[in-house]
């Protein structure tokens, strides 16, 4: 439901509310259910108003094992906050999560994963060990850096005043686990209320071959695919089968072995 809130348009809309609820109260069980039976350990993301909204799918979610990550908490764009309201937003998810599990959150996950300027300070604050959120690298993670630096292009000054190199900033200690590009569900959600764009998204079978293997990204707030996907999952494969000794893992558990 934070999406709809944040980012999708719907914070108005009764009906695209409605969807988030299908997204907590019937998508959650059934992903549940489907990693319960394909042996499936996960990372979960999940903002604040979620918890506070769904909290028995919440705590179920933390029983069976799997990691809970923040997210913001009605899934804004860092870039729209000042520093104190992403500083409060960030303290406030925190002691959601740890309120559930017992104890602090290690994942942090910018909502629109969209860093501002104050993102990477505020990850350090909050003692997070790592984030993941951004796209630099393809397959291995990374360490998170602070000040970065770039021009952006001014069409009413001279070209020399933007015609500069991309300026790395600081590693710090924080691992970055890299998002998936091909499996963004973000552009998809933000044209979900164009029903001929939206259409290719309802195929079952296109969304467990994008899901099937790697580091996949599910989301409960796919409710329509997710629906139509887990009634039949038992046509489905595991995603590691055919792959030898190759288990699915919680961001948590290698985190700590850093960046390669």
């Amino acid at each position: 439901m934070a999406g709809w809130l944040g980012s999708y348009g719907g914070a108005d809309s009764p009906a695209d509310l409605s969807r988030g609820l299908a997204a907590g109260n019937e998508g959650i069980p059934r992903m549940l259910a489907l990693f319960d039976e394909q042996d499936i350990e996960t990372s979960w993301y999940v903002p604040g108003h979620t918890i506070d909204t769904f909290r028995d799918e919440i705590e179920a979610v933390a029983a069976d094992g799997h990691e809970l990550g923040v997210h913001g908490y009605s899934h804004e764009n860092s870039t729209d906050l000042s520093r104190e309201q992403e500083d409060e937003i960030l303290e406030v998810s925190i002691d959601l999560i740890e309120d559930v599990t017992g104890s602090e959150p290690v994942g942090h996950r910018a909502s629109w994963w969209e860093f501002s300027e104050n993102t990477p300070e505020l990850v350090e604050k909050h003692g997070f060990l790592y984030d993941s959120s951004l796209m630099e690298r393809m397959f291995e993670p990374g360490w998170m850096r602070k000040g970065d630096s770039w021009e952006k292009i001014r069409y009413e000054e001279d070209p020399e005043t933007w015609m500069e190199p991309y300026q790395y900033g600081e590693e710090t200690d924080i691992v970055e686990i890299p998002i998936s590009w091909y499996r963004d569900d973000i552009p998809p959600m933000l044209f979900i209320k164009q029903p001929i764009y939206h259409a290719g998204y309802k195929d079952p079978e296109v969304t467990f071959s994008a899901l099937k293997g790697g580091a996949c990204r599910w989301t409960p707030a796919l409710a329509e695919p997710t629906r139509q996907a887990n009634t039949r999952r038992s046509r489905s494969t595991s995603p590691t089968s055919g792959r030898g000794d190759v288990s699915p893992l919680r961001a948590e558990t290698f985190a700590p072995h850093g960046a390669s």
